[in-house]
């Protein structure tokens, strides 16, 4: 049976019809998982565009040596993009798939699935969320 409403309660099917809890155990253990979740999905989407730069800087260092070389230089600059690009999209496209199935996931409408991929989120928010941000360190406009 789907439920249309919130409720609360350990039987739960979540994302598959094989994913079903039958006992608090099993229900914990679902949750414990569905907060993990959370926090992975907020972690990737904070830390993105680290990756990227980090990609980025040790790309710069490597061809370093070999920017003396003006064709090899071209090649070394047409790539790179390309590359950190082709990273920043793969990253992305986990960051959404994870987003989505968590979203199935609370449409569940168990309110315990609910509050953990809550959780989840806002403990990830809390340890990821970057201390420069002008939002986080009060600098945000209106």
């Amino acid at each position: 049976m789907m439920h249309m409403t919130f409720y609360w309660g350990k039987g739960v099917t979540l994302l598959i019809d094989q994913w079903i809890t039958r006992t608090w155990l099993q229900y914990g253990l679902s949750l414990l998982l569905l907060f993990v979740a959370g926090v992975i999905q907020e972690s990737l989407s904070r830390r993105r565009a680290r990756v990227a730069a980090a990609v980025r800087n040790l790309l710069a260092a490597h061809s370093k040596s070999e920017r003396e070389v003006p064709l090899l230089r071209d090649q070394h600059e047409r790539s790179h993009p390309r590359l950190v690009n082709a990273l920043d999209a793969l990253l992305y496209g986990i960051n959404v798939a994870l987003s989505y199935l968590l979203m199935l996931a609370i449409m569940s409408f168990n309110g315990g699935v609910f509050v953990s991929i809550v959780l989840g989120h806002t403990l990830g928010y809390y340890l990821f969320h970057s201390e420069s941000d002008p939002v986080r360190s009060g600098h945000a406009c209106g």
